[in-house]
């Protein structure tokens, strides 16, 4: 079964790496936005038409401008956390579809995904919520 929205389906690949990059522990974030990076890229690039390796360069691209504005945020707490994460994935997803797709941000193809990508960027933060909770480990979310 496929989700779709005017025969767009959502980048879950980018929504993931994306939520694994904003909660990236604090010891080793730059490993972690290389590794993830280049597995998420590889699942992109392998199921892309486009140049293998675009996806794989750019996600670790945007995975250092994640940290940069994760740093100026200094650690979002409570609700701000979400509308951080969901920010970065509007403008994110926006900017990916750009370069890979050489489509224009406005467009009602890519406005369908990035919607798409925020329903189920909001899914995965809840879960990751309920699952620290369940933890009862102290999550700064």
């Amino acid at each position: 079964m496929h989700f779709n929205l005017f025969l767009v389906f959502p980048n879950l690949v980018l929504v993931f790496y994306l939520f694994i990059i904003f909660y990236a522990s604090k010891k080793h974030p730059f490993a972690e936005i290389i590794g993830y990076g280049l597995f998420s890229g590889f699942l992109l690039d392998v199921s892309g038409e486009k140049y293998f390796s675009i996806s794989i360069v750019l996600l670790i691209f945007l995975g250092f401008l994640i940290r940069i504005f994760k740093n100026a945020l200094n650690e979002a707490e409570g609700q701000k956390s979400l509308i951080y994460f969901l920010v970065l994935v509007v403008l994110f997803s926006g900017a990916y579809e750009g370069v890979i797709n050489y489509k224009i941000f406005l467009s009602l193809a890519v406005l369908a995904k990035i919607a798409y990508n925020i329903i189920f960027g909001v899914v995965v933060f809840y879960i990751y919520r309920y699952v620290q909770k369940i933890q009862g480990k102290k999550s700064f979310c």
